[in-house]
């Protein structure tokens, strides 16, 4: 139920099912295998899960507070969820600063081939 709250029904049904292996079952059956196998395993995946939508330490408040049965408000949500967007935007300013700062000719590629990033040296030494 709290993967579904954050990744959404479908996406998370998806992606238990690959962790018990077994990628056919039905949504009962699937809610009757994770009842039944709840372990510290599934609670890791869990918190993995959520990490890849909100960020490993947003991931893990939430995880900890719904193990200690302590149900977090919207109010508080979107408090971690704000500290993490915060976190975010300073790592990805350190970085961009890091780059510049580089004497050599950076450049970054997506998964697709297109240039995702650079720095001016590498802008400098491709004119």
């Amino acid at each position: 139920m709290l993967a579904e709250t954050y990744l959404g029904a479908e996406r998370a049904a998806e992606a238990f099912k690959h962790y018990i292996g077994q990628p056919r079952l039905s949504p009962d059956g699937l809610k009757t295998t994770l009842l039944a196998r709840a372990n510290l395993g599934s609670v890791r995946f869990t918190e993995r899960l959520l990490a890849g939508a909100i960020g490993a330490a947003s991931a893990r408040v939430i995880v900890a507070g719904s193990l200690q049965r302590k149900m977090l408000s919207r109010v508080d949500v979107m408090a971690v969820l704000d500290d993490a967007s915060q976190a975010i935007r300073f790592n990805h300013e350190l970085l961009r600063a890091t780059l510049e700062n580089v004497s050599q000719g950076i450049c970054v590629f997506d998964s697709a081939l297109r240039l995702a990033s650079w720095n001016q040296r590498f802008l400098a030494l491709t004119i």
